[in-house]
């Protein structure tokens, strides 16, 4: 069953700007006008040294990816979480967070020959569950070959209908939230 979209009420696209996924999600909202932020490690710290500026994320009072990662899920409405058969912990923890702060989350599964199928079950997702801020979550430029491109290419198939608010929500007010660290 085929599902048309004309609004999934998203406003902005939050990623932790590592190489890969992250910064095809980042390139992506930038590329359509759509707002994008996030958190990053102390340092602006990724697999290639540093973050570029152009991307508008707000440095962690830790350099440790995790603490990103914890971030990230914690100020998002939900999070896309694009899985490869050799996705790393960093991928992983995404999936943990989400499960422990009991947040929406959408795994993709790359490299299934359904990827239409798949898009149409995150087009219905998106649709069910309307987020505002959306994580995106996935492995960096050097554990997926060709992950940029694909993640780019899936956003812009399913993301180009979707209209934006204009409503400011980043950065988010900083709430007390319970230690981030889980097990």
């Amino acid at each position: 069953m085929v599902i048309k979209h004309e609004k999934y009420n998203l406003s902005m696209i939050i990623s932790g700007g590592q190489t890969g996924a992250d910064r095809a999600a980042l390139d992506f909202a930038l590329s359509v006008g759509m707002a994008c932020s996030g958190w990053c490690p102390k340092g602006r710290l990724s697999e290639d040294k540093y973050v570029p500026l152009r991307y508008p994320l707000i440095e962690a009072n830790s350099n440790l990816y995790q603490h990103r990662t914890r971030l990230n899920v914690r100020d998002s409405c939900a999070t896309l979480i694009f899985l490869s058969e050799k996705s790393s912990g960093g991928t992983i923890l995404t999936i943990r967070c989400c499960i422990a702060q009991r947040k929406p989350h959408f795994i993709f599964s790359i490299g299934n020959d359904g990827q239409v199928d798949s898009e149409e079950k995150l087009k219905a997702w998106l649709y069910k569950t309307s987020p505002k801020v959306l994580n995106v979550a996935g492995p960096r430029a050097s554990e997926s070959r060709n992950i940029y491109d694909f993640v780019f290419r899936v956003l812009s198939s399913v993301l180009a209908a979707s209209e934006r608010s204009e409503e400011p929500i980043w950065p988010p007010q900083r709430p007390k939230t319970r230690n981030l660290n889980f097990k």
